[in-house]
């Protein structure tokens, strides 16, 4: 399925629609309900025909707040995310739609740092126990793993919005930094890789590694002259170990002709992998080699399913723990509407979610703990 660009009006009618199923299926959720019929009278009678887009995210956020991760709270979150595609896909270059990017770009930035400093938060204060791992997801590809031990980054990043935006955002994600040891990654594309973060980061001594980084000014090519980089992408299985004890591989895989370092990192001897935007199938002949891998973070339109279905028959080892598979790049909001995956889109992937390992959708600013399946 692709997310087709749609008015502001038909977007407004269709999430409505979706608010109104959720007010249908829910009764249970009495606090739900109320907010979201108060939404419902508040779009009807509001002067401006866009206080839907702000509105509906914010019931969205309030839904999935009030019902973290956990088994008994599955259906009624996808309730919400399928709420919350709607306001993030709002075309913003509409030109028949004077005002709309500042409106949208302000709400978006809201949901954005909000989720940041939440994460931020849940990081410095979960304690995780030995044997287990807390993942959050910060946007996009952008995760935060942490053990017993150890906290580390892959494809941290925030979202592209106008210049002032950016800093607001910069200023949240900087406590998510903050925490982290080492930062890995995947490639060089801006939603995965950017300045701004690899600055603060190698300014604070902590170790960046990367298949390759930009194109110098005088090189149209991407070059290994940046020495605040170890560079990781020919090494396939062959492990290698940062000075804190943090285990890593990097299998070479590719977006199109970008190379794609697809990381396996053992944190306390739980080994997460995170594949970046790897759409290279070669990546499978590698997988063999690599051992058990509990958790994998995949992007939901880039092989996602093939991907896990190697991970359970190449990866799995005598690891009586389950493994767990993470979707990531929803509503990469730098990409047109038409190329924003949705949460919708997510869900159809998945499909019958028992026949696979057992996979979560997670907003930003969200935790999962493993081996429990709920949030950290």
């Amino acid at each position: 399925m692709t997310w087709k660009i749609r008015p502001l009006e038909d977007l407004r009618r269709d999430v409505n629609a979706q608010i109104s199923e959720y007010i249908a299926s829910f009764p249970q959720d009495e606090l739900g309900v109320s907010k979201a019929k108060a939404h419902l009278s508040n779009d009807a009678n509001a002067a401006d025909s866009r206080f839907w887009i702000k509105s509906s995210l914010e019931l969205s956020q309030d839904i999935l707040r009030r019902h973290p991760l956990s088994p008994d709270n599955e259906s009624i979150r996808k309730a919400a995310f399928l709420i919350l595609d709607y306001p993030i896909h709002v075309h913003e270059k509409a030109k028949d739609e004077p005002g709309i990017k500042d409106l949208w770009e302000d709400v978006m930035m809201h949901y954005h740092s909000t989720a940041m400093t939440r994460a931020a938060e849940s990081i410095r204060n979960t304690t995780v126990p030995a044997g287990k791992m807390a993942i959050w997801k910060i946007y996009n590809m952008g995760f935060v793993v942490k053990t017993a031990n150890h906290c580390v980054g892959f494809d941290l990043a925030r979202p592209l919005l106008e210049h002032n935006r950016r800093l607001e955002l910069n200023r949240c994600m900087s406590p998510v930094l903050d925490q982290i040891e080492a930062l890995f990654l995947s490639h060089i594309h801006g939603d995965h890789m950017q300045h701004w973060v690899c600055d603060y980061v190698a300014k604070r001594g902590k170790p960046i590694i990367a298949p390759e980084t930009w194109a110098d000014q005088k090189n149209p090519t991407p070059h290994r002259n940046d020495s605040r980089f170890t560079y990781a992408w020919e090494d396939a299985i062959q492990p290698r170990t940062l000075p804190n004890g943090i285990q890593y591989r990097a299998v070479p895989g590719h977006q199109g002709k970008t190379k794609n370092s697809v990381f396996v990192v053992t944190l306390d001897g739980i080994t997460v992998m995170q594949t970046g935007d790897n759409t290279d199938a070669t990546i499978a002949m590698h997988f063999p080699a690599l051992g058990r891998v509990d958790i994998l973070i995949v992007a939901c339109w880039a092989r996602m399913l093939q991907t896990a279905k190697w991970l359970e028959t190449d990866c799995r080892a005598d690891g009586k723990a389950p493994q767990f598979l993470i979707s990531a790049h929803e509503n990469e909001v730098a990409h047109p509407p038409t190329n924003r995956e949705s949460f919708q889109e997510t869900y159809q992937r998945l499909g019958d979610r028992s026949k696979i390992i057992p996979s979560f959708v997670l907003d930003v600013g969200e935790g999962v703990l493993w081996p429990d399946g709920i949030a950290p």
